[in-house]
């Protein structure tokens, strides 16, 4: 899902992400994700997109209500070094063709 925010180059960095999933009785999914991302080298290099060190944590919920809707939502906080904090939730109904 690529939760911290930044580009695909990886000009003097590393980083990961771990989740987990949980089925409840194969109806009901709870997705839990955390990503970081860490710089090498100076803050102030110009080719690289990412000012500073990343860390962030997502969550998901989703559970179908009929045979054709699936409700879903899902939760994103961040922290950027250097940047402002990002979050965000979004819900959705889904339906299934």
């Amino acid at each position: 899902r690529g939760l911290v925010g930044s580009e695909m180059c990886i000009r003097d960095r590393f980083g990961g992400a771990i989740g987990v999933m949980y089925l409840f009785a194969l109806d009901q999914q709870l997705i839990v994700e955390y990503a970081n991302l860490q710089i090498i080298g100076n803050e102030n290099d110009p080719l690289r997109n990412a000012p500073g060190d990343q860390q962030a944590i997502g969550v998901r919920y989703q559970k179908p209500i009929s045979r054709r809707w699936i409700f879903r939502t899902d939760a994103i906080y961040g922290e950027r070094k250097n940047l402002e904090e990002i979050s965000g939730v979004r819900v959705e109904m889904r339906m299934k063709f």
